[in-house]
């Protein structure tokens, strides 16, 4: 296969991964402020309830972590395979780790109240992200992504109130 072929392919497949585990987490984010800013537990995105216990919560994110781990070393074999370097490939594979472990402990420990630790751990990662993808995609599916993120904040929260 041409190396220029399978490079274009990887960054597609880099740019939409991103993407799509982006628009997850700004839902997330978005359905959480709301519910704060609005005083209404009712519109917190899907999460365990206040009555589930702390073992079952760390169980979630322990099998969500093996499978995260699974999916993010796929993404790496697939990056690999695709003829960039193994050092190029480790940067979008711990993103991918991150916004799958985020969501879930999203999923896991938001309750009202609690969310003031999901935007900072969200910003973490997406600056993280940009930083080690940034080079790998090109500017323009990155700033195509984040647009599509703000337009995803934008109509979530047109949406919700």
């Amino acid at each position: 296969m041409n190396g220029s072929i399978a490079a274009s392919r990887a960054r597609w497949t880099l740019a939409t991964v991103f993407t799509v585990f982006l628009l997850i987490n700004v839902v997330v984010l978005t359905l959480a402020f709301l519910a704060q800013l609005r005083n209404d537990p009712s519109k917190l995105p899907p999460h365990l309830g206040e009555e589930v216990s702390v073992g079952v919560r760390l169980l979630v994110i322990a099998i969500g972590a093996v499978f995260s781990w699974f999916l993010a070393r796929m993404l790496f074999k697939h990056l690999v395979v695709q003829d960039v370097s193994p050092g190029d490939s480790v940067g979008p594979a711990y993103s991918l780790l991150s916004y799958l472990l985020l969501v879930l402990a999203a999923y896991s420990f938001l309750g009202f109240g609690t969310w003031l630790w999901l935007p900072g751990l969200f910003l973490i990662v997406l600056v993280w992200s940009l930083i080690s993808l940034w080079s790998l995609v090109g500017w323009l599916p990155m700033i195509v992504a984040l647009v599509l993120a703000a337009l995803t904040a934008f109509f979530s929260w047109v949406i919700m109130t």
